[in-house]
C-alpha cells in the first residue's frame, strides 16, 4: 500500500517564534519526501520552561494546541521540548500520534549503545528530567543527566558556547561509561555543530529534534497503515469520549473552545 503522505505539526511550546526557523532547518533535510511540515509556537507564554512552575503555566495551552491541530487535519504532532509538556494529556484527547523530544530519543539510544547520558541546557532541567525517565521506566541505562549551564537566551546570544560546553561534558560522561549522548534540550541540539575531537569520535550524538521527528513519522505510518494508536483502557482513556458534556464544560470554564 502506497503512503498517502502526512501533514505534521512541530510545536515549540513557548510564547515566541524565535526558535521556529532553526528547528525547521534541522528537520527539513531528514523528513520524508511526502511529509508536509509546519513549525510554530504558542500564542502566549514564557520563552523557556526550566522550572516546573513555568511548564505548568504553558502545559494547558500545549494540550489545547494539539487538540486543535487534529481538528485542522494534522496527522501527528511533535512537542519540541525535552520536558515533554502536555504530551501525555494530549494523547488522551486526540487519536493522532503525539511525541515529545526526550522519550523517542532515549528509545533510539537503547539500540545504539549500552548506556547513555543526557545533556540539557540548565541544572533545573537536568535535575527534574530524572522524573520523566522514571515515569517511563527508562532510567536504568542512563549514566547521568548533565547541564551545559546556558540559558536559552544565552544560547541565542552566544551559540558557539554550546560546542565548548558539550565537548567538556562529553569527556566527563565518557569517563562515566556513556556510549551515546542525547542532546535533549531542543535548542542545545539545534546549535551544536557536531564536530567532535578524535577522542570523542566513537561516541554517538543524538539530536532530539531529528530523532523525535523521525519517530513521529514512524508512528504516523503505523497509525495510517496498520491502525496503531494508544490504548483507551485506562492510562489514556479519552475524557471527551467518556463524558462529552463534562469535557466541553471544563474546557469552556478555562477559556478553551
Amino acid at each position: 500500500m502506497a503512503s498517502r503522505g502526512r501533514k505534521l505539526f512541530v510545536l515549540n511550546p513557548f510564547g515566541t517564534d524565535k526558535y521556529d526557523l532553526v528547528i525547521r532547518k534541522l528537520i527539513e533535510p531528514v523528513m520524508l519526501a511526502d511529509t508536509q511540515l509546519v513549525v510554530s509556537h504558542l500564542e502566549r507564554g514564557p520563552d523557556y520552561c526550566d522550572y516546573w512552575t513555568y511548564m505548568q503555566l504553558l502545559t494547558p495551552d500545549v494540550t489545547d494546541r494539539v487538540y486543535r491541530a487534529e481538528k485542522e487535519g494534522y496527522d501527528g504532532v511533535f512537542v519540541a521540548c525535552g520536558y515533554e509538556p502536555g504530551v501525555r494529556a494530549a494523547r488522551e484527547i486526540v487519536d493522532i500520534p503525539v511525541v515529545g523530544a526526550i522519550i523517542p530519543t532515549v528509545l533510539i539510544a537503547h539500540q545504539l549503545g549500552a548506556r547513555f547520558s543526557i545533556f540539557y541546557n540548565s541544572k533545573m532541567s537536568s535535575t527534574n528530567s530524572w522524573d520523566i525517565l522514571r515515569d517511563y521506566g527508562l532510567d536504568g541505562k542512563c549514566v547521568s543527566i548533565k547541564s551545559v549551564d546556558l540559558s536559552l537566551r544565552e544560547i541565542l546570544a552566544t551559540p558557539r558556547l554550546v560546542d565548548q560546553r558539550v565537548i567538556e561534558k562529553s569527556r566527563l560522561v565518557l569517563g562515566e561509561g556513556a556510549e551515546v549522548i542525547i542532546l535533549a534540550c531542543t535548542i542545545v541540539a539545534a546549535y551544536f555543530n557536531r564536530e567532535v575531537p578524535p577522542d570523542l569520535s566513537k561516541m554517538v550524538y543524538l539530536d532530539c529534534n531529528v530523532c523525535a521527528f523521525k519517530y513521529l513519522e514512524m508512528m504516523v505510518e503505523l497509525h495510517q497503515r496498520a491502525g496503531v494508536k494508544v490504548s483507551r483502557i485506562g492510562y489514556y482513556a479519552n475524557p471527551g469520549a467518556d463524558n462529552q458534556e463534562d469535557f466541553s464544560m471544563f474546557r469552556t470554564m478555562y477559556g478553551y473552545k
